[in-house]
């Protein structure tokens, strides 16, 4: 879902969600992971550029949504679905970066 790009609300709301919204049309859309995108990338609106993904694990953990349902998945990182090898889903970090 897109969780960036968003202030001012009174220009974006138009193009673009906020992640409150993109959470609650996750959970419209009956979702079974919600992976937020379009963030962090480009300086275009008023949000600091990590401002959208604070916003959204707030937004996630509102809805009860944990980090298998909601992930956050960083640049650079990959995101593994369950499977019936590996039933839990998981992310790749980013060799080198650490965290």
């Amino acid at each position: 879902m897109p969780v960036g790009l968003y202030e001012p609300r009174w220009f974006m709301h138009t193009y673009h969600m906020d992640p409150g919204e993109a959470v609650k049309a996750a959970l419209e859309m009956r979702a079974k992971v919600i992976i937020p995108q379009q963030w962090g990338v480009f300086d275009l609106t008023d949000e600091p550029m990590d401002l959208p993904p604070r916003d959204y694990r707030k937004a996630a953990q509102a809805a009860g949504l944990g980090e298998q349902e909601a992930a956050l998945v960083r640049h650079g990182e990959t995101w593994y679905f369950p499977s019936r090898n590996n039933p839990k889903p998981r992310i790749l970090k980013q060799p080198g970066r650490g965290d």
